[in-house]
């Protein structure tokens, strides 16, 4: 987590690391760095779609399921700016 992240960034992370503990998955953050804010989003964005989709089919599980997505989204709606 970058100490520049954005609050809402640092509890969506907060919220999807306990989604994964609550499922029994054992999770480390990794800071992702680029050029810009949009260069980095993107960087990020693109390493985790892919890292949760071969990681799903790696254990049996249906990479199209967003339940848990659902929920961390759910949670941010429900949290304070």
């Amino acid at each position: 987590d970058a100490p520049s992240s954005h609050p809402r960034h640092r509890r969506r992370v907060t919220l999807t690391a306990r989604e994964l503990e609550r499922a029994g998955v054992a999770c480390e953050v990794v800071r992702v760095e680029g050029a810009g804010v949009l260069d980095t989003a993107l960087r990020a964005s693109y390493l985790g779609d892919w890292a949760s989709y071969y990681l799903a089919l790696a254990n049996g599980a249906d990479p199209l399921d967003v339940a848990p997505i659902d929920r961390v989204k759910a949670a941010m709606w429900d949290a304070p700016d």
